[in-house]
Parts: C-alpha cells; sequence; structure tokens
C-alpha cells in the first residue's frame, strides 16, 4: 500500500559504499564531553526540540563524512570517528587547538581572523585481510607507515587508502606541500587505490539548497551543478578523437550520476542546451509520478563554449525543469508550490548522495503520500531530523537493538546551556519496541509519552 509505514533496510543497494560507523566527541563548542554515537547503516532520525544542536550535528556529520572540516579551523575540538567502505574500515582522530595569532602579523594578513589553526590528525586504514596503513598528520609533518603487507597483497585488489584523501589531508590541514617521512618500504602500496568521494551535504530545512541548484547564488555554489564536457580537435589522432571527458567545477559533484551519464554519452559542441527525459533520468520519473504529471524534462543551458589547441570545452548549468501535466498543459519549476519544491529538491538531492544523505526536516511542506517516496529514493545511509510526527510515523522497526541505532537524542541544559546528543538506551528503546507490537498507538505518540521527543 502507498502510505503503510517505510520499512528501512539496513542492506542497500550501495551497501559496499562509504558508511559512517560511530562518532565520539571529547571536546566541542557547547557540546558536554564525552559524546558517543553509534549508527545505523540505514535511517538515522535525530529528536529533539529547537536549539538541541541538530542541525549543529548534521553539519559536522557532513563535514566529515567529507572530509572538509575547514569550517571549523577557528574552533577547538577533539572527536575520533570511523567509517567503513565495503571490509574497509576508516579510523579517523582529528584535534585542533587554533593559537592566537600575532597582532601586528594580524593587522596586516589577516585582520578578521584572530587565530590560526592547529591540527593534529591521525588516521587508520585496515581491511579484512588484516592489511593496514597508518597516517599521521601536525603542522609539522605527515608520515605514514604499512604495518601489515599491502605491498605484496595481489595487483588485482584495490589497495585501502584513498589519494584523494591524502591529498586532502595535505590541502586541508597543512595549508601547502608537506614533508613526508616514510618509515616502510612499502610506498608502492598506493599504486592501486580505490576513490572515496562522498558529496553528502546538508539539504536545508526550507528552500535555500532549491534556489541555489536553480539559480547557483552566491551562497553557496557549491551546490550549483555545472558540468564541463571536452571534445578533442577532429584534427587529433582516433585515440585522442574518442576522448570525452567530465570535470566538475571546484570538485564538487552535485550532480546525479544518471545525468553525467547521458553527458559521457553524448559530448556537446555544437548546441546550446542539453534536455534529458523522465525515462532516461530515475528520479525524474518519480518526481513525475509523485507529482501525477504526464512527464518531467531537465534542460541544462550552455553557459559559455571555449575553444582550445587540443578541443573545445562546453560549460553548462542553470536547470530547467519542465513537467507536463496529463492533459498536455506545461510550467516549470517556479510554477510549484513549496511543498512540490521541496519534493523536487530532496529526490534530486537522494539522487546525487546515493552513498550517504543528510537532510533536515525532510517533511516540511511535504503531503503524506509523499513521505514515502522521499524515503524510498534513500539508497544508502541517511541522517534526517524532523519535529513532524509525520516521518516518525513512516518509519518500522524489527528489533529493540534497531531503534536504538536508529535514533539520536539531542538536548540542552538550560542552566549552562551545553547540549547533550546520545543513543537511546537499552530499556528507552526496548520499551518503545513494545509498545509498537501492541499497534496501538504512532511511533510520534510513543516517543513522546516516554519524553523521548
Amino acid at each position: 500500500m502507498e502510505n503503510e509505514p517505510h520499512r528501512p533496510e539496513s542492506e542497500t543497494a550501495t551497501e559496499a559504499g562509504p558508511r559512517l560507523r560511530r562518532l565520539k566527541i571529547h571536546r566541542f563548542p557547547n557540546l558536554a564531553a564525552g559524546t558517543e554515537l553509534t549508527f545505523d547503516d540505514g535511517i538515522n532520525v535525530l529528536l529533539g526540540r529547537n536549539g538541541t544542536g541538530k542541525t549543529t550535528l548534521l553539519d559536522f556529520i557532513s563535514a566529515l563524512v567529507r572530509n572538509d572540516i575547514r569550517a571549523y579551523e577557528q574552533q577547538t575540538f577533539d572527536v575520533e570517528y570511523e567509517m567503513s567502505v565495503g571490509d574497509t574500515r576508516i579510523e579517523v582522530h582529528i584535534e585542533n587547538a587554533p593559537r592566537e595569532i600575532d597582532e601586528d602579523v594580524r593587522a596586516a594578513v589577516r585582520p578578521f581572523v584572530t587565530s590560526t589553526p592547529s591540527w593534529r590528525y591521525e588516521l587508520r586504514v585496515s581491511d579484512a585481510s588484516g592489511s593496514r596503513l597508518d597516517i599521521s598528520v601536525s603542522p609539522h609533518g605527515m608520515q605514514y607507515r604499512v604495518p601489515g603487507s599491502l605491498s605484496s597483497a595481489p595487483k588485482s585488489n584495490p589497495t585501502i587508502f584513498s589519494k584523494f584523501l591524502l591529498s586532502d589531508i595535505l590541502l586541508q590541514l597543512l595549508g601547502g606541500p608537506a614533508r613526508l617521512w616514510i618509515t616502510d618500504d612499502s610506498s608502492n602500496a598506493f599504486a592501486n587505490t580505490f576513490h572515496l568521494n562522498v558529496t553528502c551535504y546538508r539539504l536545508d530545512e526550507g528552500l535555500d539548497s532549491f534556489r541555489n541548484l536553480i539559480e547557483g547564488e552566491p551562497s553557496d555554489r557549491r551546490l550549483t551543478p555545472l558540468i564541463e564536457s571536452t571534445t578533442a580537435n577532429e584534427s587529433l589522432d582516433d585515440e585522442l578523437q574518442d576522448l570525452r571527458r567530465i570535470t566538475l567545477v571546484a570538485n564538487h559533484t552535485y550532480i546525479p550520476r544518471a545525468i553525467l551519464e547521458q553527458f559521457e554519452h553524448h559530448p556537446l559542441t555544437d548546441t546550446d542546451s542539453k534536455t534529458l527525459e523522465s525515462r532516461d533520468i530515475p528520479f525524474l520519473a518519480v518526481l513525475a509520478r509523485a507529482l501525477r504529471a504526464k512527464d518531467v524534462h531537465l534542460t541544462l543551458h550552455l553557459l559559455d563554449r571555449i575553444k582550445e589547441r587540443t578541443g573545445t570545452r562546453s560549460r553548462f548549468g542553470r536547470p530547467l525543469f519542465r513537467i507536463t501535466t496529463k492533459t498536455g498543459h506545461t510550467f516549470t519549476q517556479s510554477d510549484l508550490s513549496y511543498g512540490e519544491k521541496r519534493l523536487l529538491m530532496f529526490l534530486y538531492h537522494a539522487a546525487t548522495n546515493p552513498e550517504i544523505l543528510i537532510a533536515d526536516e525532510l517533511v516540511n511542506g511535504l503531503h503524506y503520500e509523499w513521505i514515502n517516496t522521499c524515503l524510498d529514493a534513500i539508497e544508502g545511509q541517511a541522517f534526517l531530523t524532523s519535529q513532524n510526527p509525520l516521518l516518525l510515523d513512516h518509519l518500522q522497526f524489527s528489533s529493540p537493538e534497531e531503534v536504538q541505532r536508529r535514533f539520536i537524542l539531542c538536548e540542552r541544559d538550560d542552566d549552562d546551556d551545553t547540549w547533550t546528543w546520545r543513543n537511546m538506551s537499552e530499556d528507552d528503546a526496548a520499551a518503545v519496541h513494545r509498545a509498537l507490537e501492541v499497534g496501538i498507538q504512532h511511533v510520534g505518540e510513543i516517543l513522546e509519552s516516554k519524553g523521548l521527543w
């Protein structure tokens, strides 16, 4: 049935993709010390009143998963977290203790910044075979060692470390080139790598992300889809003739894979736009069904075209969604209601974040029947918040352990304004699950009656 509760699955189509397993926070602004959270492979829901740090936690999870903590360079914090990619485990410990900048230097160079970050970054990557790689980064440089036998692993198996992650560490934490001390002869362990590159931005609770997607507002250009399609000159040899390269501005991949595939298969050098149909783009087909429309088309427009010696580089952006009703009437995304815009944006966001999805106040403005549509669009791990019990009432749980894993309780101590983030206790999870089995109350009512929401 369309409106039956959604059963989140721990094992999904992208079960081998990145997952955040654990987060331990020794020190973080406004947060009680010693916070430790564990997460489910499927849908995780943050519960709490306004002002309890739910959005702060979502943003911090996003930064850690993307390995981009530059927004926190002026903050003192000490955290550990663990991720997995298939049978590979990635353990990270990051500590930052900003140092005050000399007043003369601040006046001359960075007048609005009072401190400079002082990172300590430790990373351990291990796999099921027992292979391991340790990374240590500080303002003094970087070193790594391979205590296992990564270098002797079969050539067909990728190693357990990502060059993307290595380069990001150097760029973000050290601000430039670093000195490397190789403490093992296994430096060729980097020959074959997997690519841990997760988009994972937070979808906001309103329409800011929608406006960024459609208009590319300066407030958040990282979420603006922009595709560069490069085609080699006809004068080049056959091998280069077949070169069809897709690159994304600033390495941000806020574009669904299905859209990129359309550009990869059909490089554009002689057109001013590219229109994609719902039959080729799955999330457009889902949107059409949810809106009870005949079809939805997405057009990306040519922004500029540059002829170079080796070929032609074309940039496409400014997405335009066209919705055609069953009576043949056509309108664009600007004519959609608030809730329809939220639905469009969530489906786009889910298609862009198949491994780990983060969304704030998911059900804002959504019709009841669209909630399952959104939950069904989640392919991997998800972190959601909602002040509306409709989201909770669309979830089902098979065990007390699942209840405990999926809920993160966010609370605030009014006496000292500190936050507490925690998993549900075993006793509370068991009580909630017993009440759910009785089936008299909805999830939201049960949580509220037990003081958990």
